[in-house]
């Protein structure tokens, strides 16, 4: 069990145990406190869908539904009980569903979208077929491909999708919008000041905008930053 200062996670049944990458688009997605629909697309343990829980009650807002996917049966299940045992257990719920399945009934739409999404797609497959899946982009599978094609066709006016990617995902992906959505923040993180950026957090919009651009950088010297610190002082227990 990973324990945050308000919530605890189990992850023993999912893919992808609790890491940097969730921790950081949980702490750094744009949330204003008016996002009453949102979407994290594989949810793995549901860090990520918990973090802007937190972000969102933490503004006063009492209507808001968070819900979870993942294609992961075994990691929803564990999922579920995650969100059950949080304090924000009525405004949360998971599904075992591809984003696929979720794009064919689908007529709602989301004021707020993230996901960590799969981001290997020319490396050798992993033989565990869980990890595979949660660690692989497919054709037809969950990536940062589908997610923009889906926000096309499923984002609020005013609303948002954040999504935390390789550098050179990221890359592509600033390339690949369609005229409905326009990149419109870059975040890019560095584990140190000496080393090339490693992730970047990419946020669209479908109003076109300034283009906000910062790096974060995680530690310095062998201990984390001020920067970083101050980012994830509501959810990490530092000692």
């Amino acid at each position: 069990m990973f324990r945050f200062k308000q919530f605890s996670v189990l992850n023993s049944g999912s893919a992808f145990k609790v890491g940097t990458d969730a921790v950081l688009l949980g702490s750094a997605a744009t949330v204003l406190g008016t996002e009453r629909r949102i979407l994290d697309a594989g949810t793995g343990t549901g860090i990520i869908a918990l973090m802007i829980a937190q972000r969102l009650a933490a503004t006063g807002l009492a209507d808001f539904e968070i819900c979870g996917i993942d294609i992961n049966a075994e990691g929803i299940e564990e999922t579920t009980k995650n969100f059950a045992s949080s304090p924000w257990a009525k405004h949360m719920k998971a599904k075992c569903l591809a984003i696929e399945e979720l794009d064919r009934d689908l007529t709602a739409e989301y004021e707020l979208i993230v996901s960590n999404p799969p981001y290997f797609e020319n490396s050798l497959l992993n033989p565990d077929e869980r990890k595979r899946a949660a660690r692989h982009t497919a054709e037809n599978g969950l990536s940062w491909r589908s997610l923009l094609d889906f926000a096309s066709r499923h984002l609020a006016q005013d609303g948002r999708l954040a999504m935390i990617l390789p550098a050179g995902a990221a890359e592509k992906a600033r390339a690949a919008t369609d005229s409905s959505l326009y990149l419109s923040r870059i975040l890019n993180i560095k584990t140190s000041p000496s080393k090339p950026v490693t992730r970047v957090i990419l946020e669209f919009s479908r109003k076109e905008g300034p283009l906000s651009e910062d790096t974060l950088i995680i530690q310095e010297a062998g201990a984390y930053t001020p920067a970083y610190k101050t980012l994830t002082r509501e959810f990490h227990i530092f000692l």
